[in-house]
């Protein structure tokens, strides 16, 4: 009776054991998979980061441009022609989008989900993100469709700025900065053209907004994360 009493013990306390080293290995599998995906994520996010820098600075740069000729453009009066350097052109009829990384974020999301991180603000700060990178597709599309249907429109209507365009291009071509442009484009003022400007620098406005939040947001995720 008492052979039989410590044989069922130790069945018992050897199917316990291994249902323990089964539950440390699944622990441990799934601390290891976080690490695996929080170093993997910190990269990605890295990069989101310089981009999203990137799109600010040159955001910044459009809206000076673009202040700077509808600053010009207020100096005369209503008919009367200014000029207006080319750089400052081609800064207004250029476009850019923000080509964020996402194939990590998304292969968590679809794989194991946020459940894998045990930080719940890490959890809620990922969750968000995306909404962020939203904001700044959105408003880059609105800033670049004003370029293509309205300022593009209203400026050949007021000056012929081809030669700025063609010149620009040939900097480009030759990896010099368009800053390198030293001739200037003339232009008519008009009470159109006043608003064109006007509306644009406010699209700029909410682009870089959205930037900056992007930003801060990426910013917040690598507190948590460790180094890439």
């Amino acid at each position: 009776m008492r052979r039989a009493l410590v044989e069922g013990s130790i069945i018992v306390v050897s199917i316990l054991l291994a249902f323990g080293i089964d539950a440390g290995w699944d622990r441990f599998q799934e601390r290891q998979a976080e690490r695996d995906a929080m170093r993997t994520l910190a990269a990605e996010f890295l990069t989101n980061l310089e981009l999203a820098r990137a799109g600010i600075r040159w955001t910044e740069r459009h809206r000076a441009n673009t202040v700077l000729l509808l600053q010009a453009a207020r100096s005369p009066r209503l008919g009367a022609s200014f000029q207006v350097p080319d750089s400052s052109v081609v800064y207004m009829v250029s476009i850019t989008s923000l080509n964020a990384s996402t194939g990590a974020l998304d292969g968590v999301l679809g794989a194991q989900g946020l459940d894998l991180f045990q930080d719940p603000v890490l959890r809620s700060r990922i969750a968000a993100w995306p909404g962020y990178l939203r904001d700044v597709v959105e408003d880059q599309a609105s800033a670049s469709a004003f370029v293509q249907d309205k300022v593009i429109d209203v400026l050949s209507r007021h000056g012929d700025f081809s030669a700025a365009m063609e010149a620009a291009g040939s900097h480009f071509a030759g990896r010099a900065s368009v800053e390198e442009l030293s001739h200037s484009t003339e232009f008519t003022a008009s009470a159109e053209l006043l608003s064109v400007l006007g509306v644009h620098v406010g699209y700029l406005d909410r682009s870089a907004a959205a930037l900056r939040g992007l930003e801060e947001a990426t910013t917040e995720i690598l507190a948590l994360l460790p180094p890439a």
